[in-house]
């Protein structure tokens, strides 16, 4: 019963319009970017005085290289001024979601909704276990991006808490693909761990 008040409470918060894919969005919502060997992140900003200002970032954790799995990648998003905004993110079965809607500071999770209140970092951990992803920390850091929204390595890198979920020192097992994951840190937020 509890579940099903949630699934309830959710839908309530959440509720999408018919249509709301083909309108424009209230700001910038990236689908997703690879960050780290073993993190993808998607991020909602919205531009104000010419200073993009960062909503929310999800960071997804799973095991090095977790996004390279076969079975292909898409992503997408939607959402309008005053409506939620929804981000997807798939890689081979794995399916990523959030919803956000920015007004009432919620967002929901992989179908969790979540208070927000003055966070605007969440984390996400064991994105590719047979468990599933878990929400396991949520975070505050500075709203006013120090570059455009697509610069996102510039917040990162000033937290030490989000630079040590990102584990950029990660390598796969079998070696497979890791001289490409040890250039992501690099080149998304400038150093390497």
């Amino acid at each position: 019963m509890r579940h099903l008040m949630g699934v309830i409470g959710l839908a309530a918060y959440l509720l999408i319009p018919v249509g709301a894919a083909s309108q424009a969005p209230e700001s910038s919502t990236n689908p997703a970017m690879l960050i780290s060997p073993t993190v993808e992140a998607t991020w909602f900003a919205t531009g104000r005085g010419g200073v993009d200002h960062l909503d929310l970032l999800v960071l997804w954790r799973g095991t090095p290289g977790w996004f390279m799995e076969p079975g292909g990648s898409s992503g997408g998003r939607s959402g309008r001024s005053g409506a939620p905004r929804t981000s997807w993110v798939t890689r081979g079965t794995l399916r990523l979601t959030v919803e956000f809607h920015s007004e009432k500071r919620v967002a929901a999770i992989q179908g969790q909704l979540l208070d927000l209140a003055d966070h605007n970092v969440v984390l996400v951990d064991d994105v590719d276990a047979p468990t599933g992803p878990r929400v396991t920390k949520m975070l505050t850091v500075a709203r006013a991006m120090p570059g455009s929204a697509g610069q996102i390595g510039l917040v990162l890198r000033e937290s030490p808490e989000i630079m040590s979920f990102l584990r950029c020192d990660a390598t796969r097992p079998d070696g497979r693909g890791q001289a490409y994951l040890s250039r992501l840190c690099l080149q998304n937020i400038g150093i390497v761990k």
